[in-house]
């Protein structure tokens, strides 16, 4: 950027990105929307690019696990595999502002068995 006088300066900026985490039954779809923000109000979230996952794709299946999907908008939807309990994977989603400068968050599903369903 410069002023007036033309003398430059530079700065790095970064938005910031607000995790979700869900919580289901066991076979359950779950949903979450990390929540991205601009790190400074001139500079936007670009809604006009695809939010996906650190690879550019937007699907992924680990066999024995399940699938991600990511929306455009953000929103990841983890469906398990049936018999499927515990911790899995967290998946990366990358979004950007109007000025190209990327940011991401994780999303860490969790599955578990209720009582009496053992």
């Amino acid at each position: 950027m410069s002023d007036n006088a033309l003398k430059t300066a530079t700065d790095k900026y970064r938005p910031t990105v607000t995790p979700v985490t869900s919580v289901g039954n066991k076979s359950a779809t779950q949903t979450g929307k990390p929540i991205f923000i601009e790190g400074d109000s001139r500079v936007s979230i670009n809604d006009a690019v695809p939010v996906t996952f650190e690879d550019s794709t937007t699907t992924k299946t680990i066999s024995c696990l399940g699938s991600y999907k990511v929306a455009a908008d953000g929103t990841v939807t983890f469906t398990p595999e049936t018999e499927l309990t515990g911790p899995v994977p967290a998946v990366t989603v990358v979004h950007e502002d109007v000025n190209g400068t990327k940011d991401s968050a994780t999303y860490p599903p969790t599955l578990y068995c209720q009582l009496g369903h053992l």
